[in-house]
């Protein structure tokens, strides 16, 4: 499928089929497109969380005011803004603009990837509480890609950095 067919198909989708499932490279691919998107500075201001397990999909859906089709998604993938990476940079233009246009850019090219890889659907939910990152669910484990960095404009363009490894 090209990009315009991507796009032209892309929908939201709130009935998914509980017994298909996502295997681990599929997700990797989707994580791999989102983290490509540009964002002001590079800051890449995102963090990812797969999310499998079913209590923390329900949790999840109880946080976004009872929408209760993302717990019956085989897979839930949460994409988070980090304010405060943009602010180091931008100062408060960063916290309330950049950060959030950079992680929407970055599910943008999520959605997209999905409907590319012939997944049914992709469900933006823009409805959920704001909270620190600290009181995710413990079992929302961040996927091993979410917090990395491309740099596509460094030496060693297709390295992958780890910031918690510096």
């Amino acid at each position: 499928m090209d990009f315009w067919q991507a796009m032209e198909a892309r929908q939201s989708v709130r009935a998914f089929d509980q017994q298909r499932d996502v295997p681990p490279d599929v997700v990797t691919r989707l994580l791999h497109a989102a983290i490509r998107a540009p964002s002001a500075g590079n800051c890449q201001p995102w963090h990812f969380f797969v999310v499998r397990d079913q209590e923390t999909k329900k949790a999840l859906a109880r946080a976004a005011l009872n929408q209760w089709f993302l717990s019956e998604a085989p897979v839930v993938i949460v994409v988070c803004a980090d304010p405060e990476r943009s602010a180091r940079r931008y100062g408060d233009r960063g916290r309330n603009l950049y950060s959030l246009q950079d992680t929407a850019a970055a599910a943008e090219n999520l959605l997209l990837a999905a409907v590319a890889s012939a997944l049914a659907g992709s469900a933006p939910s823009t409805r959920m509480q704001p909270r620190k990152p600290s009181t995710c669910p413990r079992t929302c484990a961040p996927w091993p890609w979410s917090r990395s960095v491309i740099r596509p404009n460094s030496p060693g363009a297709r390295q992958i950095v780890f910031p918690w490894t510096q």
